[in-house]
């Protein structure tokens, strides 16, 4: 340790042949760093030597330099107390004298990247091992990381596709149970450790490597000398023995058959890892010889001596000479004479009482290496099982005994004996047992702390008793870890083994995470509280009620100590309940009634979750009494429910239960049940009406009964549905036959099929086999149908089947082509086996005896024409033809492959067994990865016969094929326990499979994008890649955990019917995500990139749901790629941030604070709302849009920044756009946050950004008349727009106030950057509008009155506008030609703008200031199209402004394109602006007739002008119809999509809805079908919708606009506008009945915020198109809800003053002003009244009014309070200052 600064002890060194060293540089050895930087020491090991010697003897002959730090040393150490001094006295002087190595065990910090380290397996996972290490270490070694011959085969394997029929080039499976064995020790080589980067202890994770060259790094051929211990990994298995890599290069190691020791030669793998011990060179020097049998007594002969201290590798035995032995330390020994070697306390023999001093001679084995030792040293044991290579074991003679069968963990030791003590470390303890101790840690010894302990004095010296507990086993170690604190021997719970299921435990809070809330039950046993079970209701906000360190009471639901797992609940209901607890289904008898968790809702019932993971199926009919059609609507996940057990198959494990009590029903009610007669005729009520069945009650007893669709009708499926549709609820069905009775459900199955009824009638219904003759003709229905046959059903569960064969005279290549299921068949009896209840039929005649089929008999000889079976498993079978469908027999496993068993049935039969054919239930395979590792070669199994399979042919229809004479014949087999005790053969098929349903699949192939499976031999699926789990490390490795052969249990989520293909998905029955609602924010979940864009990345959630990531989501640190390192098809973990159920929309974020760590570094902070933001704040976003008046940059996925251009740089810039571009990263100050409108404005100056911000002048501290410097920033033809010198404030000069003479062309006389002074003629602080002067003879007279100039001012320029920004909020998407690309938009709002227009359906373009100039000459012309529209053409744009604005446009478009041709020739520019504005003259007079293009040339001239004008293209193509070119108008309208720039939407709509109205007046009812679906694809849908049921409405196109009217309602539910636009329709065409069903269908699918709104809209029909009346009661109903609306009232006034009823009018305003309203409020309204009753009234009504004002400011306003500027309104608005003089007094006053 070096001294202070200053210290000359400290900077004494010596020098050595020239180099500098420390004298201190051994005597302080034990103060090193654990770690030290670097690596080799700078000197020669020479010289190493030579300098420790000297420092040594200096330290130990009392050398001065050595005291300071030895009392430097001393005084670091707390000061000893009394007690503490005589015990540490001995060890004081000793560890002044400490020379040499330090003695160190390991620890997690010590455990370096690349230390070497001998361990022992503890446990064997499916992917790794734990593998344990001395001083009671642990980590972990995955399956990876074995060797890399294993990690070869696993990629092989996860390539290869699964081959049926090949019998060679199958890739062994990799199972780590098969390759070692628990106990057996290796070497180990450290890769990772996570000590040091987490601060709790519970996640130290150490990962270690077992490759060859690895752990035996460092070695050569020379070094491997006999009995070096060397790790070897299989590369092949030989007939002689096993070659070997060891990690040399150049070489390879031999192990002969005959010295592979304990390991099974046949059971050897490639890839497997074992110690070896080398026994030889050959000469050729090419391979090393070794042997496996590494305990023998050749193999563990010491090494001799060492060329390299490479060689002294863990697991080597070695010779060493005690050099040191230091008490309390261990002892240090001197191995070869080159390296020392350490040995601790824990590795010396503690049942051995052998005394160890200096000189004498040991033998040890090589535990570890310390790598960052200099000198090097190594770590030894002495422990005899260590020495032995075995496990350790207590000894009883020559038996052993597992220490943790003879003492479990958490045994109570009564009497445990202190054997040693050890002053500082802990005690030995005598546990009872033979051979081995127990080890108390001085911090175990008891609750409160102990500094020291003695042997000689004290409660724990030697041979003392006491209470100790069993807390864990060190395997390395060989001892008992052992405690002796009064807490835990108390302590209940130890572990998770010790926590019992059903049992209520005190827990304490630890967190709240995703999955639920973290509870601490001990300090070593933590649980976790499912989202489900927090409460009995769900909870939004869990941390209100959950507090961490709270305690509550919980309940055990689940334990698996295998995973250390605990779930717990919290509910109350389960908490409470006093109903015996289902924890196993060994336990549950039926009829037991007990409460239950629902975790999953199906389409036919849903799952329940009991204790001890025990789950039941409850069906949708026994979910309650009423009829339930989706258990969605009624329950849902997390619901506790009262449940009685129907039925429990404990073998299997299945369970179903019931909701209903089966107490409930009556005696009586179960006795007339009873009396119901199977096959007997009935009649019933309809009761209801489901989609796919009647419901009816049984008359007279109202027994509840069932009739299927297909029952309804003995014809075809569509009068079955016809049939449906004329049943009404309650009509009486009088004869219907009872087809079976569900007793579990008291159910009654009918039909009303009439051959049904009539054979009933007639005694002919079948119900049993009694009476039954083959030949009867038998009337039934068609249960089932299979490639095999047809299944018949009759009453009473009775089953007929008809083969294939049997079905027709002719050939029949399909059955499901001539039968359907439920199709009435009238059939013959062929066969009757009244033994096994068997019925055969058929659709042929019975013509002879011999067609009749003949029993089968036993034949011991083949006979003619059968083919002899050889030496059958089956001693019963004789010939080939026995093995038919159906057929039980005996088969031996031949060999087995990864999802088949080939079997043998005789030497001339063979079959396979899929792996699907195996199990009956997912909780049947035990080892899901490899289903098939419990079958061994030659076993004998019992099969059934489902077909033949022809390998060659028929590759995937493998039942009921025929043998084929042409190839390989094998039989398709089954040995599911289920299918054995059955005597048919019933595979599903494809049409089988239900959606909805779970299924158990096995996987074949893995692909890129997903998991192809087995179902079985018949039916095909595929799982997708994000269906295969929720987890993101299983997906992003695929193969590894799901490789060929795993089992998987999935539910089938769709069908593809044209490749007969089944869509599974796994992860639908844990979190599906099928819709939106199901989605919640910050739920993190894996996605897949799909496409990667500018603004952002598309990534896929589902197969149904599509998700955003916007630039600001990707990182937390922006950068200029922010999308760089993604890749298509790539998956990533994503975070839901926002769900949009409305608009469809899912955005997302890959930020790691959101999807891995909350606290992990944010650089750029997330924004989502204005709120975020603060003023002066400096921010970073990309750019959004680069426009014409500026700058938007986004912030947030819904925040968006204005730039001015005056904010862009510090100086003046003429030509900024090309120093911006879309997405480009920007930073900048915040310069005002606007949250009331959500507006932000930005500043990108750099002295903005990096200095203090100075407001500079302000709009506030300007004033009409002031004189100002400024500059033009803009020069347009109507004005310049000027900007205040040191402010932001800018405004217009109009033209006719630029000079007191008249100007033609400004940009004559001003150019853009150009100083003027101007004078402020007004200021509007309302809407922040400046306009300025610059005439002469305002700067002349300043003194003079300005009002003539103002009001010229007014008129000219009333209208015109600056550039501002009302609103700014995320636009409306528009989808590409991926639909999966977002568009975003913005939105500007005036402050007249319509606030009854719908919050989704506003649109808006981006303002330039040129638009200024378009809302002055729109009042201008819209008188003269008044005109000329009536002579327009007959093609009209719904919503399109055909007035001169549209023109005016032209103009813009003139302008921005001078603008972008700035560098041409100034006269070239300026004569296009003369031309193009006498254009836009010519085209403002809108007179189509006289002044517009008379020729296509005209057109096309204007058209390079302006080519985005949506007005030119459509007159153009107005211009060919009245041509009667249709065509041409068709090419023109698609010119003018190709045309216009794709950020002009608008224009694009216009020519869209052009053409809808072309094609519905020219075209066809397909035209105009092409060209609307293109329109959607390419606008928002619900505008061309809109559009174009507007147009059919308009060309009187009834019935086809009001169907489409329906769809769009159905397509657009959110939509207020669209269910008031389909009334308004319904109302204009005289149905108003129908407009009134509306409302509450619109009601039930808008939101909440939107009710209001469409009440008032169907309110307004009403009184305007309907009944009056029930317009006032609907309006009554809403001021009920709403009595302070004023807009309300105010609508219902005027609309009650159009009626025309004057009285009406009159009560609704005293009714109003009875209101508590505001002095505001009551002057709108007194204001209303006065001029209705001026209008409508006369003097007298118009002077009560004023009296009634006077008295209601009287009565509100009082004394002082009385408000002089209310007063002062009320007075001038009644003018009643003679008429009031008690309101005149108080005035005065």
């Amino acid at each position: 340790m070096a001294g202070p600064p200053g210290d000359s002890s400290s900077s004494k060194k010596r020098t050595i042949d020239g180099v500098s060293v420390s004298r201190e540089l051994s005597a302080l050895r034990a103060d090193e760093q654990d770690f030290p930087r670097g690596g080799a020491s700078v000197l020669t090991p020479l010289e190493y030597k030579e300098a420790t010697n000297e420092a040594t003897r200096d330290v130990l002959f009392g050398t001065s330099d050595a005291a300071p730090e030895a009392k430097r040393r001393k005084t670091q150490k707390p000061k000893p107390n009394k007690q503490q001094k005589s015990g540490k006295k001995d060890e004081a002087e000793t560890e002044k004298k400490i020379e040499g190595p330090r003695i160190e065990g390991l620890s997690f910090k010590r455990l370096a990247k690349g230390t070497v380290v001998l361990g022992q397996i503890s446990s064997i996972n499916a992917l790794d091992m734990v593998v344990a290490l001395p001083n009671n270490i642990s980590g972990y070694v995955p399956i990876t990381a074995v060797s890399p011959k294993l990690s070869a085969n696993l990629d092989a394997e996860m390539k290869n596709a699964e081959d049926e029929d090949a019998e060679d080039g199958d890739v062994e499976g990799a199972d780590l149970k098969d390759l070692f064995r628990v106990g057996e020790w290796v070497r180990v080589y450290v890769t990772e450790n996570t000590t040091g980067s987490v601060e709790k202890k519970l996640k130290k994770r150490v990962e270690f490597s077992l490759f060859p060259e690895l752990v035996n790094g460092g070695l050569t051929l020379d070094d491997c000398a006999n009995t070096v211990v060397l790790q070897a990994a299989v590369l092949s298995v030989e007939d002689h023995g096993l070659v070997v890599d060891v990690g040399i290069n150049g070489i390879t190691g031999f192990v002969a058959k005959k010295d592979v020791g304990t390991l099974e030669f046949a059971k050897i793998r490639e890839g497997q890892v074992f110690l070896t011990s080398v026994t030889g060179i050959p000469a050729s020097r090419r391979i090393v010889q070794l042997t496996a049998d590494i305990t023998s007594k050749k193999a563990s002969v010491p090494l001799q001596e060492i060329s390299s201290i490479d060689q002294l590798l863990p697991g080597t035995t070695v010779n060493g000479l005690v050099t040191a032995v230091r008490g309390t330390q261990g002892l240090v020994a001197k191995l070869y004479g080159l390296v020392d070697g350490t040995v601790d306390i824990f590795h010396l023999d503690a049942n051995s009482n052998k005394k160890y001093k200096e000189g004498d001679t040991i033998r040890a084995r090589v535990i570890s290496t310390f790598p960052g030792s200099e000198p090097r040293k190594v770590a030894l044991s002495l422990l005899h099982h260590v020495l032995e290579l075995n496990t350790a074991s207590i000894r009883q003679g020559k038996a052993r005994q597992d220490p943790l069968e003879a003492l479990p963990i958490g045994t109570i030791v009564e009497a445990a004996k202190v054997k040693k003590v050890e002053a500082t470390q802990g005690l030995w303890l005598d546990m009872g047992v033979s051979g081995i101790q127990g080890f108390c840690h001085i911090s175990r010894v008891a609750d409160k702390k102990i500094e020291t302990l003695s042997a000689s004095t004290g409660a724990y010296k030697l041979d003392s008793v006491h209470r100790a507990r069993i807390v864990g086993w060190a395997p390395v170690d060989g001892y008992y870890i052992v405690s002796m604190e009064e807490k835990v021997l108390e302590q209940k719970i130890l572990r998770v083994e010790d926590v019992r299921v059903g049992e209520v435990i005190k827990v304490e809070v630890r967190k709240i995470i995703g999955a639920g809330i973290v509870v601490e039950i001990t300090d070593s046993v933590t649980g976790l509280v499912p989202t489900i079970h927090m409460a009995d209701t769900a909870l939004q906000n869990p941390e209100r009620k959950f507090r961490e360190g709270m305690s509550v009471d919980a309940k055990v639901v689940f334990t698996d100590p295998s995973k250390r797992r605990v779930a717990l609940t919290l509910k109350k209901s389960l908490l409470n309940s006093d109903l015996p607890l289902i924890q196993s289904f060994e336990s549950v008898e039926v009829g037991q009634n007990a409460v239950g968790t629902l975790v999953t809702l199906l389409d036919n019932g849903a799952l329940v979750e009991f204790f001890g993971g025990v789950k039941a199926f409850l069906p949708v009919a026994e979910m309650s009494e009423a009829y339930i059609s989706n258990p969605r609507d009624h329950f849902r996940v997390g619901q506790t429910v009262s449940v009685w057990v129907q039925s429990v198959d404990a073998e299997n494990e299945k369970m179903r239960v019931s909701c209903k009590n089966p107490a409930a029903w009556s005696q009586g009610q179960s006795q007339k049940f009873d009396a119901v007669e199977v096959g007997g005729v009935v009649s019933a009520t309809v009761a209801d009406k489901p989609e796919d069945q009647i419901i009816v009650s049984v008359l007279p007893d109202m027994i509840k009964g069932i009739i299927s669709l297909p029952q309804l009708s003995d014809e075809d499926s569509t009068k079955a549905k016809a049939v449906h549709t004329k049943l009404r609820v309650g009509q009486t069905l009088k004869e219907l036959v009872v087809i079976s009775k569900n007793e579990r459900s008291k159910l009654l199955v009918l039909s009303n099929k009439q051959s049904l009824i009539k054979a009933a009638k007639a005694g002919k219904f079948l119900k049993s086999l009694e009476g039954v003759n083959v030949g009867d003709k038998v009337v039934g229905y068609v249960k089932n149908v299979t490639d095999f046959g047809v299944f018949v059903g009759f009453a009473g569960n009775l089953v007929g089947l008809a083969l294939k064969a049997h079905l027709s005279e002719q050939y029949v290549p399909s059955v499901q082509a001539l039968f359907s299921q439920g199709q009435s068949v009238t059939a013959t009896v062929a066969d009757v086996n009244r033994e096994e209840n068997r019925l055969q039929l058929t659709f042929r005649e019975l013509k002879t005896v011999e067609d009749k089929p003949k029993e089968k008999k036993e034949k011991k000889v083949a006979p003619e024409g059968k083919t002899l079976a050889a030496k059958p498993i089956d001693q019963n079978v004789t010939c080939v033809e026995d093995y038919q469908p159906g057929f039980i027999t005996k088969a031996k496993i031949s060999s087995i492959k990864e999802s088949q068993i080939n079997v043998e049935l005789a030497s001339n039969v063979h079959g396979r067994i899929d792996a699907s054919q195996i199990y009956d239930s997912y909780k049947d395979v035990k080892n899901k990865k490899n289903p098939l590792k419990a079958f061994n070669v030659h076993q004998i199994i019992d099969v059934k016969v489902l077909g033949w399979h022809d390998a060659k042919n028929h590759r995937f229809l493998a039942i009921t094929h025929k043998k084929s004479n042409k190839g390989p014949t094998v039989l398709e087999l089954t040995m599911k326990p289920s299918e054995l005790k059955k005597a048919e053969v019933n595979i599903p098929g494809y049409a089988d499979i239900k959606v909805g349903e779970k299924y158990t699949v096995f996987v074949n192939n893995v692909a890129a994008y997903g998991l192809f499976v087995t179902l079985n031999p018949n039916v095909r699926g595929r799982v997708n890649i994000l269906d295969a789990s929720d987890n993101v490390d299983e997906i992003q490795n695929l193969a590894e955990h799901y490789p060929v052969g795993a089992a998987l249990e999935v539910k089938a989520v769709s069908k593809d019917d044209k490749n007969n293909f089944v869509n599974f998905s796994a992860r639908a029955l844990k979190n599906p995500i099928t819709n939106y609602e199901s989605l919640s924010v910050g739920a993190i979940i894996p996605a897949r990139v799909t496409k990667i864009t500018e603004q952002g990345l598309i990534v896929q959630l589902s197969d149904e749901l599509i998700g955003r990531v916007y630039l600001t989501d990707i990182a937390d640190e922006y950068s200029a790629e922010p999308t760089k390192g993604f890749e298509k098809d790539q998956i990533v973990r994503v975070c839901v941030v926002e769900v949009d159920v409305s608009n469809k929309r899912i955005a997302c974020s890959t930020r790691v604070s959101r999807t891995l760590s909350s606290s992990a570094a944010k650089v750029d902070a997330e924004i989502n709302t204005v709120s975020d933001l603060t003023k002066d704040s400096v921010v970073r976003g990309y750019v959004r849009n680069v426009a014409d008046n500026g700058l938007y940059v986004s912030l947030g996925r819904n925040v968006v920044a204005r730039v001015k251009i005056a904010e862009l740089f510090d100086e003046y810039v003429k030509d900024w756009k090309p120093k911006f571009k879309k997405d480009q990263l920007v930073e900048g100050r915040i310069a005002s946050v606007d949250k009331e409108h959500s507006r932000v404005e930005m500043s990108l100056k750099k002295k903005a950004v990096s200095e203090t911000r100075s407001e500079g002048i302000k709009l506030t501290d300007l004033e009409a008349g002031q004189i100002v410097d400024g500059l033009v920033t803009k020069v347009v033809d109507y004005g310049l727009f000027i900007r205040v010198q040191d402010s932001s404030v800018s405004g217009l000069c109009h033209i006719a106030e630029v000079s007191d003479t008249k100007i033609k062309d400004l940009s004559k006389v001003y150019s853009e950057g150009d100083l003027v002074k101007a004078k402020i003629l007004k200021i509007d602080t309302d809407k922040r509008r400046v306009s300025f002067g610059l005439k002469s003879s305002y700067f002349e007279d300043a003194e003079e009155d300005d009002e003539e100039d103002d009001s010229s001012e007014e008129e000219g320029s009333e209208d015109d506008e600056e550039m501002e920004i009302e609103g700014l909020e995320s636009g409306e998407e528009d989808e590409d030609e991926d639909d999966d690309e977002d568009m975003e938009g913005f939105e500007f709002e005036d402050e007249d703008a319509d606030e009854g227009s719908d919050d989704d359906e506003q649109e808006g373009d981006f303002v330039e200031e040129n638009d200024v100039e378009d809302e002055e000459m729109s009042d201008a012309s819209d008188e003269e199209n008044d005109e000329s529209s009536e002579k327009a053409p007959a093609l009209s744009v719904g919503g399109f402004d055909w007035s001169g604005d549209v023109m005016a446009s032209l103009q813009g478009g003139a302008e921005s394109s001078d603008s972008e041709s700035e560098d041409e020739d100034d006269n070239t520019s300026k004569k296009k602006k003369k031309s193009k504005k006498s254009a836009v003259k010519i085209d403002k007079t809108a007179d189509l007739d006289k002044q517009a293009p008379q020729t296509s040339s005209d057109y096309e001239r204007l058209l390079i002008g302006s080519p985005d004008s949506s007005f030119l293209w459509i007159n153009y193509m107005a211009f060919q119809l009245q041509l009667s070119e249709i065509e041409k108008a068709r090419e023109i309208g698609e010119r003018a999509l190709k045309s216009i720039n794709y950020r002009e939407e608008q224009e694009k709509l216009n020519v869209w809805v052009a053409m809808m109205n072309l094609e519905n007046t020219f075209g066809s009812e397909e035209t105009l079908e092409d060209v609307f679906k293109r329109a959607c694809q390419y606008n928002e849908p619900k505008k061309v919708y809109g559009h174009l049921c507007d147009i059919l409405g308009r060309s009187q196109k009834i019935a086809a606009a009001k169907e489409l009217h329906q769809k769009t309602v159905k397509k657009f539910s959110q939509s207020s506008k669209v269910w008031s636009n389909f009334a308004q329709f319904l109302v204009d065409n005289s149905s108003i009945e129908d407009a009134r069903a509306l409302l509450p269908r619109a009601l039930q699918s808008l939101p909440k915020r939107k009710h209001i709104k469409t009440i008032l809209r169907f309110a307004q029909m009403e009184f305007k198109s309907g009944d009056a009346e029930r317009g006032r009661t609907i309006f009554e109903g809403l001021l009920s809800s709403y009595p302070k609306r004023l807009d309300l009232w105010n609508i219902l006034l005027d609309l009650e003053t159009t009626h025309g009823e004057t009285d009406a009018v009159r009560r609704l305003f005293n009714r109003v002003l009875a209101l508590k309203l505001s002095s505001k409020k009551a002057k709108f309204i007194f204001k209303k009244w006065l001029g209705f009753e001026k209008e409508h009234g006369d003097d007298v009504s118009v002077t009560e009014v004023k009296e009634r004002a006077a008295e209601w400011v009287a009565q509100n306003v009082k004394g002082d309070e009385i408000h002089v500027r209310v007063l002062i309104i009320l007075q001038l608005m009644l003018q009643i200052h003679s008429s009031l003089p008690v309101l005149k007094t108080t005035y005065t006053t």
